[in-house]
């Protein structure tokens, strides 16, 4: 377990936009979503002092920047979180029928 450190701050002219750094990666979120991942504290540090700074495992603080839709970079963590994700459903290819075919049931239309 590796300890990393997250820092929020406002961006310049905003009054709803964060920019999130870290060593692993920084970008803009939007407060609605740093309320949302890092919690009510986050908002609160933010509005009294301009400024959010959270330490924790680098696991966790890399989870974190993914949820706030930061750009992450490559040499960061393996994407954790991904692996235990089921995959979606392939598509089913659709080909259009010929005219004059019938449709199966409860094909497409």
């Amino acid at each position: 377990m590796s300890l990393s450190s997250l820092t929020c701050r406002w961006v310049p002219g905003t009054l709803d936009r964060v920019f999130v750094s870290s060593p692993f990666g920084s970008g803009e979120a939007s407060l609605r979503d740093v309320r949302r991942v890092l919690g009510p504290v986050a908002s609160h540090d933010l509005y009294l002092s301009g400024r959010h700074h959270l330490c924790g495992d680098a696991d966790h603080i890399w989870y974190a920047l993914v949820c706030l839709g930061c750009p992450v970079a490559p040499g960061g963590l393996a994407p954790v979180a991904a692996v235990h994700t089921p995959a979606p459903p392939s598509p089913v290819p659709t080909t259009p029928a010929r005219p004059g075919t019938p449709r199966p049931a409860g094909g497409p239309l």
